[in-house]
């Protein structure tokens, strides 16, 4: 049965994608995220919003997670970066249903952007959280953390 299963995975490509990165939803609403990997992709101003065809993750409903899959180690990713940031951008799903991305990117609708090191990852076990956890405190992010 396990070997069955195996082939059955490796065929179907389950098994190309081993090195996940976890959204944790743990809000009362669904997010939208993007994740800006790719150094043309990754802005720095806090008022930039990335490219929407992008690393996509739709409809992260609310006390759940969702992965972005990712078929290359993240230790390689960051190695060809210029940068050593990735940026992920968290929307409130609700965004996409009444505003146009004109006005998403004008009024700079995005409810928390991370700019996260491989360090910050690997502290997070690839774990992301929204809102951002205490252990998130000293890692950047727009708007900055606050404690309640």
């Amino acid at each position: 049965m396990f070997i069955v299963s195996l082939v059955c995975c490796s065929e179907c490509g389950l098994w190309e994608y081993q090195y996940p990165l976890f959204v944790e939803n743990n809000s009362g609403y669904t997010i939208d995220c993007f994740f800006a990997i790719d150094d043309e992709l990754a802005p720095f101003a806090p008022n930039i919003v990335p490219d929407p065809r992008n690393y996509l993750l739709r409809g992260v409903k609310p006390k759940t997670y969702s992965r972005f899959l990712n078929k290359i180690k993240w230790e390689v990713i960051f190695s060809d970066k210029k940068s050593d940031t990735i940026s992920i951008y968290i929307f409130h799903t609700d965004t996409f249903n009444k505003y146009s991305w004109k006005e998403i990117c004008e009024d700079y609708l995005v409810l928390k952007r991370y700019d996260l090191s491989l360090y910050d990852l690997k502290k997070l076990n690839f774990k992301v959280p929204y809102p951002p956890s205490p252990i998130m405190r000293d890692m950047k992010m727009y708007p900055p953390y606050e404690d309640k």
